[in-house]
C-alpha cells in the first residue's frame, strides 16, 4: 500500500477513533510529499540552514504538528507554475492540484476554498478556517444628510474667491450703469414703471431724477 493510499484511508479514522494507533504505527518514519504555494499568513516558505523547506503560519503550523505526532518527516514543494490550481479545458490540473493529480505531491496545504469539483476530485479534511468576505469603500467616512452641505462642498478659500469676485462684478456693472447713457435711459425707464405701478396701487412713491 502506498502512502498516498494509507492517508486516503485515513480519512476514516474519525469515523472508527480506536484505529488511530494502527495508522500511526503504519505512518512512523515516513516521510510525506507536501505541496504549497506561500499565502501568508496561512502558508509561509522557510528554509532552514541546509537550504530545506519547511512550513509555517497558520496552515504550516496545523501540518507540523500532525506530522510530528505521527512520526512522519515532510518535504516541502511549490508547483512549478506557482498557482493555486483548477482544472484546465482539457481536463487536467494546474497547481498545487496538479501535483496531486500527477502524484508528485501527497498532500496540497492550502487552505482550499472548497467546490464541487475540488472536492469530487480530491479528498479533503474538515473546514478549520471561516472567513468573513466584505465589500471595501473608498470613501474615508459615512455619508449623511447635513443642512450645511452645499456650503461645506467649498473651502473658505473658495467661498471668499466667490464673494471677492461678485463684489468686483457689482462695483464693475456699477461703474457701466453710472457712465453710459443708454443705461441710465434704461434706469430711468425703470424709475417710471415703478412709480406708475405705485401710484395704481395707491402707494405713490419718489423717485430722484
Amino acid at each position: 500500500m502506498s502512502l498516498r493510499d494509507l492517508l486516503y484511508s485515513s480519512f476514516e479514522f474519525k469515523k472508527q477513533p480506536n484505529t488511530w494507533h494502527r495508522y500511526k504505527a503504519l505512518y512512523a518514519n515516513r516521510t510525506i510529499r507536501f505541496t504549497s504555494t506561500q499565502w501568508p499568513p496561512y502558508a509561509i516558505h522557510v528554509f532552514d540552514k541546509d537550504k530545506k523547506r519547511t512550513l509555517w503560519g497558520i496552515s504550516g503550523s496545523i501540518m507540523d504538528n500532525i506530522t510530528y505526532s505521527m512520526g512522519l518527516k515532510y518535504v516541502v514543494k511549490a508547483p512549478d507554475d506557482n498557482q493555486w490550481g483548477y482544472r484546465s479545458p482539457n481536463g487536467t490540473w494546474t497547481g498545487m492540484l496538479g501535483d496531486l493529480e500527477r502524484n508528485e505531491s501527497e498532500l496540497a496545504v492550502g487552505p482550499f476554498v472548497l467546490t464541487s469539483t475540488t472536492a469530487e476530485t480530491f479528498p479533503h479534511g474538515d473546514i478549520y478556517i471561516i472567513n468573513d468576505f466584505l465589500i471595501l469603500a473608498g470613501i474615508r467616512r459615512p455619508f449623511g444628510t447635513q443642512v450645511f452641505n452645499t456650503v461645506s462642498t467649498f473651502d473658505l478659500q473658495m467661498w471668499l474667491l466667490v464673494a471677492m469676485f461678485l463684489l468686483v462684478l457689482s462695483a464693475v456693472a456699477s461703474a457701466i450703469a453710472a457712465t453710459s447713457p443708454q443705461m441710465r435711459s434704461r434706469c430711468a425707464d425703470c424709475r417710471r414703471g415703478l412709480f406708475a405701478a405705485s401710484s395704481c396701487c395707491g402707494y405713490p412713491v419718489a423717485f430722484s431724477s
